[in-house]
Parts: structure tokens; C-alpha cells; sequence
């Protein structure tokens, strides 16, 4: 187990070192400041959800550790939509927003409401829920922990899958409507970006059947 956790710690450190630069990058792009915003966005949210892995573990203080790890639930929400915007953008013919794009805030916006609600909760079941620390659940803290889990382990996973066949839909059907003819900007910012739903599809399968193997007891996250 000392070895999956130290692997899961490097692996992290690496993707919140990489998400940094690209939010880095995103920020000083000087063209299309609105389109590299949203990807700047996306790289944040992806940040967030690495924030408590990479470095939670060698933070002392308790509280902080269940401030990181309370972040994941809103970077895990937000940066798939901001992906799927970020093409949308990318791949609509004028600089414009999707219709009724409130609906893709929702689960971000309830996502923070739990974040909100984590700190509500007595001292005890923070630390219990966010931390190694053992200890017992209140009532209150028992119910938070059951939504937060049923929250965090099904409807983000089907909030990624939906997002990922939503976004490669639009890649493919952009790159065959433009055929050949697209230049080589273009092209370029197409592979990159079919690249990062390439990884984010990985993400997602290796999510899942870590996900599967919890469920059938195969597998028990530390």
C-alpha cells in the first residue's frame, strides 16, 4: 500500500505541476483572451482536483488537509463542461455562447454547495471524512459522508462520460466537416485538444474500474 500511495502521490504532483503551467500558459495567450480563459479555467479545475493528493499529504494541519481535499468535488465537477466549452468555442464558426449554458453549471453549483457544507460539519467528522485521522461520525456527518460519496463516485463519473462523448462528438464532427481545408493553426489546436480528451477519457476509465473494484470489495482506497 506504502508504494500505491507514494505512486498516487508522484502521479499527482505531476498533473497539478503540469495543470499550472497550462493554467500559466492559457493566461498570457494574446489572442482569443476568451477562448484561453475557459482553458485556463479547465486547467484550474483539473488543479483542484489534484491539490489534495499531491501535497495534502505532507500538510500538518488538519484543517488545511480537508480544505484540499474538499476542493476535488469542485474542480472534478467544473473542468469537464469547461472542456466541452472550450471546443464548443473552439470549433463554432463566430464567437458566441451555447444555448441555455446554465445547465451545464449545475452540478458545478451544487458541487459547492457541498464544498460549503464541509465546513459546517463538527471538527470531528471533517477530520474523520478528509483526513487519516479514525473517529467516529455523527449523525449529520454520516449523512454528508453518504451523499458526498454517492456524489463523488457515480454522478461525476457519469458527468465525465457524458462530457467526454459530448466533446469528441463535436471534435469529429468539426474535423470532418472541415476535411482539408482547415489551416495549420487550426490543425495544430485540434490534435492538442483531441490529445487532452484523449487523457481525460484515460482518467476516466482508470476512475471507473477503480470505481468497480471498490464496489466488488476487490479494491479498498487508503
Amino acid at each position: 500500500m506504502f508504494f500505491a500511495d507514494a505512486l498516487s502521490t508522484l502521479l499527482s504532483s505531476m498533473s497539478l505541476a503540469t495543470a499550472l503551467i497550462g493554467v500559466a500558459m492559457s493566461l498570457t495567450q494574446p489572442h482569443n483572451k476568451a477562448l484561453f480563459r475557459i482553458l485556463g479555467a479547465f486547467f484550474a479545475a483539473i488543479a483542484a482536483t489534484e491539490l489534495g493528493d499531491a501535497i495534502g499529504p505532507s500538510v500538518a494541519y488538519h484543517s488545511l488537509q480537508v480544505l484540499l481535499e474538499a476542493l476535488w468535488i469542485i474542480g472534478a465537477t467544473a473542468a469537464l463542461p469547461l472542456l466541452w466549452l472550450y471546443i464548443w468555442r473552439l470549433t463554432h464558426d463566430r464567437p458566441s455562447w451555447p444555448s441555455r449554458l446554465w445547465t451545464h453549471a449545475i452540478l458545478p453549483a451544487f458541487s459547492i454547495l457541498l464544498f460549503v457544507s464541509v465546513f459546517t460539519l463538527p471538527t470531528a467528522d471533517q477530520h474523520a471524512l478528509f483526513t487519516d485521522i479514525d473517529g467516529s461520525l455523527s449523525n449529520q456527518g454520516y449523512a454528508f459522508g453518504f451523499v458526498y460519496e454517492v456524489f463523488a463516485l457515480f454522478i461525476v463519473t457519469i458527468q465525465w462520460l457524458f462530457y467526454l462523448v459530448l466533446s469528441s462528438v463535436r471534435l469529429i464532427r468539426y474535423r470532418l466537416r472541415l476535411k482539408d481545408v482547415f489551416a495549420s493553426t487550426e490543425d495544430k489546436e485540434l490534435r492538442w485538444t483531441l490529445a487532452i480528451v484523449g487523457l481525460s477519457g484515460t482518467y476516466w476509465f482508470l476512475g471507473f474500474a477503480f470505481l468497480l473494484l471498490e464496489v466488488f470489495g476487490i479494491y479498498e482506497s487508503s
